[in-house]
């Protein structure tokens, strides 16, 4: 929060072990980056690391801090985003597929794989009226 600003580091499902380990080891008693063997990067463009080995970065200014209770909901405004090469497609854009993000769903604290490519954003829908009726 000093520094006003955060980064969203995306990790591959490749690195589901690591990133678990950084969420349930505390910081104040272990040094993560050196347990879990990743990289802290400095960024160009704002004054906070991104792990340099998860394909997907997100640089972000701070807007808003919220507190909420035990933890606090950071607002920003995203500035930068650095994705590898591998992560994208023939076109450029990012490949889902590619980039290979894992979700952790908290109610029974698993993860899972995104799935399957299912369509194209607003263009996917349109012939759903003509098929209902």
């Amino acid at each position: 929060m000093e520094r006003k600003a955060f980064t969203v580091s995306i990790p591959s499902a490749g690195h589901v072990n690591e990133t678990d380990y950084a969420g349930i080891a505390s910081g104040r008693n272990t040094d993560k980056w050196q347990a879990t063997g990743l990289t802290p990067e400095r960024s160009a463009r704002v004054d906070a690391p991104y792990v340099a080995e998860f394909p997907l970065v997100l640089e972000c200014r701070l807007l808003h801090a919220i507190e909420l209770g035990l933890h606090t909901r950071f607002i920003g405004e995203i500035v930068d985003v650095k994705a590898e090469e591998s992560a994208l497609g023939e076109d450029g854009s990012l490949d889902i597929g590619r980039l290979d993000p894992f979700l952790y769903i908290p109610g029974n604290r698993t993860y899972y794989r995104i799935g399957p490519y299912l369509g194209k954003a607003h263009s996917i829908g349109t012939g759903f009226l003509k098929k209902r009726k």
